[in-house]
């Protein structure tokens, strides 16, 4: 299942708002957004929150486990956040 993300002019923590039926709810999958999206090491440890937030709920195969841990790896690469999303157990 994929979800639409919407950008909002409205300045928000992160770049892209949960279509309003997702809010609240419980989702089986995280949304995860463009790498390019993400402008500012903020909004990279904002979403790394909001995902081990998500993930804490969730019971994930290894394969969803590890398509999430490339993704932050490579947001902490870009962002240089590698260890830090290491040492709170992001990947």
């Amino acid at each position: 299942m994929t979800y639409k993300i919407k950008k909002t002019k409205v300045k928000k923590s992160l770049p892209y708002e949960l279509p309003c039926e997702l809010r609240g709810r419980k989702m089986k999958s995280y949304p995860m957004v463009s790498l390019s999206e993400i402008k500012t090491k903020g909004e990279a440890q904002t979403m790394a929150i909001d995902y081990q937030n998500w993930a804490s709920e969730q019971s994930m195969s290894y394969g969803e486990l590890a398509e999430y841990q490339n993704y932050f790896e490579k947001l902490g690469k870009k962002f240089g956040l590698k260890k830090e999303f290491k040492e709170n157990g992001i990947i």
